[in-house]
């Protein structure tokens, strides 16, 4: 289903909100995950790997 979603929107699918609208959020939903629970998942988590420890 997610992949007919992007097929039929791929042109309306242009940027990192629309991404998340239509293809992150529905993905997660679809693995189970509770997309309104700040439990379950993080809105705009900083992964900053790549920093030297101070």
């Amino acid at each position: 289903m997610l992949n007919k979603v992007v097929n039929d929107n791929r042109e309306l699918i242009k940027n990192e909100e629309s991404t998340k609208q239509f293809l992150i959020l529905p993905l997660l939903r679809g693995l189970g995950y509770d997309t309104y629970s700040p439990q379950e998942v993080t809105p705009e988590f900083t992964a900053d790997f790549h920093k030297k420890p101070t």
